[in-house]
């Protein structure tokens, strides 16, 4: 059985969709760039995209020198990330706390351009490798009937699952989970990739406003549940446990 403790998060994503108006990203940018200037300290990018473009393309972009955090902003979007770097690969991380420090400056945003969040979405991407990944994860989630049957000598495998559940009191989420194996198709795949999304329901946008106090609470119920999602589908072994 693979464990979660295999995995490695290599990108955490925080996104806020605006409702109602939009973001002036000219000065969101400029804020931006006042703020956290001792953060995002490499080149900044400013795209002179028309207004005919779709609203959800980014047209600022702020990064630091490493490129391990950044801030995409579009009229009706915006995202923070963190990503690994080749400095940090073997790092351990709390994925709750780098959720935090963005969730923190989603709100900011927001409050300074005076624009009203409607929908949140909390992204996570991590990599395990193992030496037949496709032969692993199969039988990790197939019957043995099938392992012997259309999936016998399987090279590369996917699973992709969603539902929709109450993340805390009066807020449904989506949930989509995506595992695949990764790498060179054939006996040359080599790591298992996991991409779990949780987010506020697409039909409700216009009838939410998320504030910093809901901005943060989602960001934090969310980063416990993605941890809790891998670990139902990678369980832990005992030993792993204590």
């Amino acid at each position: 059985m693979i464990s979660a403790s295999k995995f490695r998060t290599q990108l955490i994503i925080a996104s806020a969709f605006v409702a109602v108006d939009e973001l002036k990203v000219t000065n969101a940018f400029i804020q931006a760039l006042q703020e956290w200037s001792t953060i995002y300290d490499g080149d900044p990018i400013s795209l002179p995209l028309s207004q005919a473009a779709p609203p959800e393309i980014p047209t600022a972009i702020l990064q630091s020198s490493d490129q391990s955090l950044g801030i995409e902003m579009a009229r009706t979007k915006i995202n923070l990330y963190w990503k690994r770097v080749e400095s940090d690969k073997d790092a351990s991380i709390d994925i709750s706390d780098i959720y935090s420090q963005l969730a923190d400056k989603v709100a900011t945003i927001a409050e300074k351009n005076k624009v009203v969040i409607g929908r949140l979405a909390a992204l996570r991407m991590s990599i395990g490798n193992e030496p037949t990944p496709g032969r692993e994860l199969s039988k990790q989630f197939c019957r043995e009937e099938i392992l012997n049957g259309p999936l016998k000598q399987v090279e590369g495998f996917e699973l992709h699952a969603h539902k929709v559940f109450e993340l805390y009191e009066a807020q449904n989420v989506n949930s989509w989970v995506r595992i695949k194996t990764s790498g060179s198709p054939g006996p040359d795949y080599e790591h298992i990739f996991v991409e779990q999304d949780i987010n506020t329901l697409a039909e409700e946008i216009n009838i939410r406003n998320f504030d910093r106090a809901n901005i943060m609470r989602f960001f934090h119920e969310a980063s416990e549940q993605l941890d809790s999602i891998l670990d139902e589908y990678f369980p832990r072994k005992t030993e792993e446990l204590r």
